[in-house]
Order: structure tokens, then C-alpha cells, then sequence
């Protein structure tokens, strides 16, 4: 069931039930393709398109076709799969689609210095830009003291202490039944700490027999106002408590901005992570005495799927001449497919491009990503390029008259002098209504 069944019945005769019952097979069985700007035309261009056609008439013969389901069918693929492909090679070189525009940024030394792009422009920075941290970002840790983990130091009673961060205070009450071991009020007090969902983390260090609490500012830098310090432990209650016992306020490493350069600019950050202009994030991992250079690049990631879907494209067509391979139609159809390819086969497979035995495409992606970086890929597919050029050409003959690729029995050659020009007798299928246009 295809559009030649809607055409029969609507044109030879049907009663409504019969339309009805065809259209919804149709229907059923055909997924509509989303549309493209490149499958919509300028007046001018379509008068072109029917000069096109009017000029292959004058020395195309007359000829009879059987037109079976698989012939119909074949006809049709011809010309959809070509549409796709020219699609595709003018979406390529389309500048103002901008496919091998989408960015990503490249450092020269990304152990010291990562930088990413948030999207695929770089849109106001500087094509590259010199970035070292000369002092890293580190959080406040509080290490307490180490004491015996078995031991049991607190009796049955609650006990508290405040943890003070941000300008604002924390009050922790700790239940003590008289019988934990001091790991295990060590624990107790870490889940609590961690629980309250401040930007203070707890955990339990231990060296053999011995364990002590960690305290650690969630963040890095200094980002309490007024303070050296991110966060301070204090308590007021007397005797043995779990500040004093535990060591909570013993600072063993105070906090410290990073401090970078920027194009021999020094800045100050609380984070080791940076973004500028909302569009570049940067990573200071060590300290460094010489810059790393930050530049950008076309994107691997992003291009590469759209190269591989320009090869899938070309192969459906290739593997629709296959399918014909014991008709005429089908060996021209792999012919002339194939010779575009074959016409740029050192260029394309010094890029990471290569036809197989079948002449169907493979890419080498590890190839492909190198020429896609150094832009040759960009290159290749520009419309100014004797590729694009080419392929434009050769695709838009195949979409022209896909009737071209079916066998037919000539009847008679044209008088050209005496031509009468009808511009679909060759190439009844040119104007076809297809699904992907609804």
C-alpha cells in the first residue's frame, strides 16, 4: 500500500469506504518526516527546477514503463533518498546553519587548566585567551583530636554546641546513653552535622586505635563576611564536653581564595571554578608559574554526528541500488551515486572518508575528529568547494527524474526541431506530493 493506491482510487473511480479504508492504511503505515527549509523554494528556483526538467526532455526518447508496485516503489526511494542526501550536502555548507561553527574550547595544558564552553559559541571572548593560578582555593578543616576509639568518656546525658557559618548559628543537641564508645559518638555526631544540611561535612578519621572528627567547609575560599574563617565550633556548657574533649575547634587548615591570572590580570575567586562572560567555564587544578592558553576550535563532539549522518544518508541510496543491482536502473543508479565519491576519493580519504568494497562509506572518527579541529572538514563541504559543487550537481539530476533508474522499453527518439516541450512526460514522478512534505 503506497500513494499510487490513493492516486488510483481517487482517480479511477472508488466509493467513499474505499478512500476511507486507503487512507487510513496509508496513514498507519507512513510516519510523516519533519520538513526542512531546504524543502521549500524561492519562485526562482522552482523555475529553474521546471527549465531543468523541460531541457532533459528535449533528448530524453519516449518510452513505456511497467509500472508494477516494485518499480513505483523504487521510483519513489529514488527520489526521496536523493532529497535526503541533497539535503544534507546543503545543510553542510549552509553558513548561515553554521554546522562547523559550533565550538569547543582547547587547552594547552588541561592538567593545570581545563576550560569547557557552556554551549557551542564562544560568542564576545578573544580567539585565545592565557589563564595560571598562582594560589588555589581551599576549604576550612577542623581536625580534631585523636583519642581512643574504645574508650568510653561521656556518661548518660544530652550535650550540645553550635557551629557557627554563613552569619548564622547552628544549635546540635547530642544524646549520650552512658555506654558509646567514643567512635561511636564520633558517628553519632558526624549523621547529625551531615543531616542538617549546612555547608559544613563531618566524617571520622582513624589511625589504628584512635580516631578524631573532621570538620570540612563544603566550599572552597572564604565566604563568610568578616572572618578568616568559614565556620567556628563553640559551646557553653561546663565540664566535659564534646567541643573541648573532641577538639571541633581546633583549625588545622584555614581557608583561602583562588587567586589567577587572566591575560596578565590578577583576579581573586572563592572557587577554583570560574565562568566568564556566562560562557566559558574554567578549572584550576595546580598551581602554575606559566600560563596555559585557552583557545577554541570546531567541536568533534558536535560535528562528528553530523558527518555520520551524511554517510548514512549516502549509503540508503547506495544500498538502494543494491537492492536493483540485477536491473539496468540500479547499476546506473550505483554509478552515478558512487562517482562523486570516487571523483574526490584522494581528498576525502586523506579526511577520514573511505569507501568500501560495496561503495558505501566508513569514516575513521579518530581521523575525522583531527580534520574537524584543524577545520580541512569545514573545508570540503563548503558550497564553494569543487565537492559540494559536484555532489549538488550529480544528487539533483538523480531527484530531477528518478524515472531515470527504472526499466523501460524506448519507443521512439525526439525531434528535437520539431520538439513540443512537455516537461513531465520524462520524469513523471518529478512533482510527486510526498509524506515528508505534509
Amino acid at each position: 500500500m503506497n500513494c499510487f493506491l490513493l492516486y488510483n482510487v481517487f482517480t479511477q473511480g472508488g466509493d467513499l469506504m474505499n478512500i476511507y479504508q486507503s487512507y487510513n492504511h496509508f496513514i498507519a503505515n507512513y510516519t510523516a518526516k519533519p520538513g526542512t527549509k531546504y524543502d521549500s523554494h524561492k519562485m526562482s528556483e522552482l523555475k529553474d527546477v521546471c527549465s531543468r526538467i523541460a531541457s532533459s526532455t528535449k533528448s530524453t526518447p519516449l518510452y513505456m514503463v511497467s509500472l508494477s508496485d516494485d518499480t513505483r516503489d523504487f521510483a519513489i526511494h529514488v527520489k526521496d533518498s536523493a532529497l535526503q542526501l541533497l539535503n544534507m550536502i546543503s545543510y553542510l555548507g549552509d553558513e548561515q546553519e553554521a554546522v562547523f561553527n559550533r565550538m569547543e574550547a582547547y587547552s594547552s595544558n588541561p592538567e593545570k587548566v581545563s576550560a569547557a564552553l557552556l554551549g557551542t559559541d564562544k560568542g564576545d571572548l578573544p580567539d585565545e585567551l592565557s589563564l595560571k593560578a598562582t594560589q588555589l582555593g581551599v576549604s576550612q578543616q577542623n581536625t580534631g583530636s585523636f583519642v581512643p576509639s574504645s574508650n568510653v568518656a561521656f556518661s548518660a546525658k544530652e550535650y550540645y554546641f553550635f557551629i557557627d557559618s554563613s552569619n548564622t548559628r547552628y544549635h546540635f543537641k547530642i544524646p549520650a546513653n552512658g555506654s558509646e564508645d567514643n567512635i561511636t559518638l564520633q558517628n553519632k555526631i558526624a549523621n547529625f552535622v551531615n543531616k542538617s544540611n549546612i555547608d559544613v561535612k563531618a566524617s571520622v578519621a582513624v589511625q589504628g586505635k584512635k580516631s578524631a572528627l573532621v570538620l570540612t567547609s563544603e566550599n572552597t575560599g572564604i565566604y563568610t563576611t568578616g572572618s578568616s574563617l568559614n565556620f567556628t565550633v563553640s559551646t557553653e556548657q561546663s565540664g566535659r564536653n564534646l567541643v573541648d574533649y573532641f577538639g571541633l575547634d581546633e583549625v588545622t587548615l584555614r581557608p583561602q581564595n583562588c587567586i589567577f591570572t587572566l591575560n596578565g590580570e590578577e583576579h581573586e575567586s572563592r572557587s577554583n571554578y570560574i565562568t566568564l562572560n556566562s560562557t566559558l567555564s574554567v578549572s584550576f587544578h595546580e598551581v602554575s608559574d606559566e600560563p596555559a592558553n585557552i583557545s577554541f576550535r570546531p567541536s568533534g563532539a558536535a560535528i562528528l554526528p553530523t558527518l555520520k549522518e551524511f554517510a548514512s544518508t549516502y549509503n540508503q541510496l547506495i544500498d538502494l541500488a543494491h537492492s536493483d543491482s540485477s536491473n539496468y536502473g540500479g547499476k546506473k543508479l550505483l554509478y552515478q551515486t558512487s562517482s562523486i565519491i570516487k571523483k574526490h576519493y584522494q581528498e576525502l580519504s586523506q579526511l577520514g572518508i573511505h569507501l568500501n568494497e560495496d561503495s558505501t562509506l566508513a569514516l575513521d572518527e579518530n581521523e575525522l575528529l583531527s580534520h574537524i579541529a584543524s577545520g580541512e572538514i569545514q573545508n570540503l563541504f563548503s558550497e564553494e568547494s569543487a565537492f559540494h559543487k559536484d555532489a549538488t550537481e550529480t544528487i539533483s539530476k538523480l531527484s530531477l527524474n528518478p524515472m531515470d533508474f527504472v526499466d523501460k522499453l524506448i519507443v521512439v527518439y525526439p525531434r528535437i526541431p520539431n520538439l513540443v516541450q512537455s516537461p513531465y512526460t520524462p520524469s513523471i514522478y518529478s512533482g510527486l506530493f510526498y509524506n515528508n512534505y505534509l
